[in-house]
């Protein structure tokens, strides 16, 4: 007995030819992929030296025209005294002050000194963990100090101080001979991105978006644009190209045998 309701013969042949189709169509189209590779955002920038950029596959595609005015910087203090020895004894073992930041989030440290030269102030600071960087800088005429904040940003800006305790002020005496000078300020970064201001105490990981998605690196005051795009990236590997390539041909030929 025939089936009324079962379809015809010649609409089951083409159903089935059909999907045949759309199998052989979707093998070509994952032999394609697997030959050009997974899709990334890419961020290119127009002005080099500028700005470098980098964006996630969360990234939003367009434009962002950055435009720095300054970079954020340490803070450094160099000294007017200048030493022919920096081991030679210089000053009498004691402590002074360094206070980082200011306001309510200044953080004050005690910095003790245990010798007596140039070369055990330095320790003495690079030991304390007060977040500043001390150093012997050698010139033409001899040694002398050099005093930097560990990382920039006007928040990170220092300075130093005889100790509160020391009726004598004796290490605020030694500070002043030394004749620390100021020169550069610590700052914070300052940029537009779209024509809207912002600062940051870094140079890096600055975000172009609310997702962070889109970050830059500033290097110099300037503008450049930077644009994020899609692209497909070509496995480094030749042989899993070659393969990819062959099994691209194979899919194509079983969809043109269909079509």
């Amino acid at each position: 007995t025939t089936d009324p309701y079962a379809a015809p013969a010649s609409v089951v042949a083409q159903l089935s030819g059909y999907g045949q189709l759309l199998s052989a169509t979707s093998l070509a189209e994952t032999g394609l992929e697997s030959l050009l590779g997974s899709a990334t955002n890419h961020a290119s920038i127009s002005t080099a030296g500028v700005v470098t950029a980098n964006a996630t596959n969360a990234a939003a595609l367009g434009a962002y025209t950055v435009s720095v005015s300054q970079i954020a910087r340490t803070q450094t203090l160099d000294s007017t005294l200048v030493m022919a020895d920096p081991a030679a004894s210089l000053f009498a073992p004691g402590s002074f002050t360094l206070t980082r930041g200011s306001g309510e989030t200044a953080q004050t440290t005690t910095v003790n000194v245990a010798g007596a030269s140039l070369n055990d102030l330095v320790s003495a600071i690079n030991q304390s963990g007060a977040g500043v960087t001390a150093s012997v800088v050698t010139g033409a005429y001899g040694a002398s100090l050099q005093v930097s904040s560990s990382q920039t940003g006007a928040a990170n800006a220092f300075t130093l101080s005889g100790t509160t305790g020391d009726p004598f002020n004796q290490w605020g005496s030694y500070l002043s001979q030394l004749g620390l000078h100021q020169t550069q300020a610590a700052q914070d970064a300052a940029f537009t991105i779209n024509g809207v201001a912002g600062t940051s105490a870094t140079n890096t990981g600055v975000a172009l978006d609310v997702a962070g998605a889109t970050t830059v690196n500033l290097l110099a005051v300037g503008s450049s644009t930077v644009t994020v795009n899609a692209a497909a990236t070509i496995p480094a590997d030749l042989a899993s190209v070659s393969a990819a390539a062959t099994k691209l041909v194979q899919n194509y030929n079983a969809f043109m045998g269909t079509a």
